[in-house]
């Protein structure tokens, strides 16, 4: 679920017009450069980066850290993508998810004459 966007005020107007419904906009939060500290009772200001107010270092710092992360784990996702299903082992007949579930759609409004 989207919750936070951080955003420049010229922005707002532009992304207010994507999320339309009533019930999206209830759900996300907009911060200006300006207003970081409603942003910070959210998310806690030692989660964020500097450009956003925050002390845990700047964004080209974490983009190295978490760049190095996941490259500490290239024989993992090396393995990982030889590891594949053979369904034509699997016994039976394939279902879809209609045999699994039963009908599909949504019964919220019936019209029954």
């Amino acid at each position: 679920m989207i919750e936070d966007i951080l955003l420049r005020e010229d922005d707002n107007a532009v992304v207010s017009g994507i999320f339309g419904s009533q019930k999206l906009q209830q759900r996300m939060a907009l911060y200006s450069e300006g207003n970081f500290e409603e942003l910070f009772k959210k998310v806690p200001q030692d989660l964020l980066p500097h450009e956003f107010g925050g002390c845990n270092g700047s964004i080209k710092d974490l983009t190295v850290f978490w760049k190095n992360k996941v490259e500490s784990y290239r024989d993992w996702f090396l393995k990982d993508e030889n590891c594949k299903i053979d369904e034509r082992l699997r016994p039976g007949t394939s279902k879809t998810c209609s045999e699994i579930f039963g009908l599909e759609g949504s019964f919220r409004k019936m019209d029954l004459d």
